[in-house]
């Protein structure tokens, strides 16, 4: 009769401020948009540079974090106007997910970091 085996997993050490980057993908007519999690200074700076006469506009603040997080191809806010409607929002979706807070609500015997 077999048994069973359990390995532990391992990870090797690092600065516990040196992270990597989360990255996902939106494939879209044969070409991979790349993105990547925000650090809290670039979301900061987001939410800063989207305040217009004292206002807050969501809107522009998607829109910089989108930019920012872009990867490859690199996108400004000129070319990202330009991407159809439904990528677009495939984008917002990633974007928002790679930044979710609530991402991190993990059992104690999950690793957050683990992707």
């Amino acid at each position: 009769m077999a048994r069973a085996t359990v390995t532990k997993l391992t990870y090797p050490e690092r600065d516990p401020f040196d992270f990597p980057p989360n990255t996902d993908k939106v494939s879209y007519m044969g070409v991979d948009y790349t993105f990547r999690e925000l650090t809290v200074a670039e979301t900061d700076q987001a939410r800063e540079d989207s305040m217009i006469d004292d206002k807050f506009d969501g809107r522009l603040m998607t829109r910089l974090m989108i930019t920012t997080a872009s990867l490859e191809p690199k996108m400004d806010l000129e070319k990202l106007a330009k991407l159809p409607q439904r990528l677009y929002s495939a984008v917002v979706d990633l974007v928002n997910e790679l930044n979710d807070p609530e991402a991190l609500n993990t059992t104690k015997d999950e690793d957050p970091g683990k992707s």
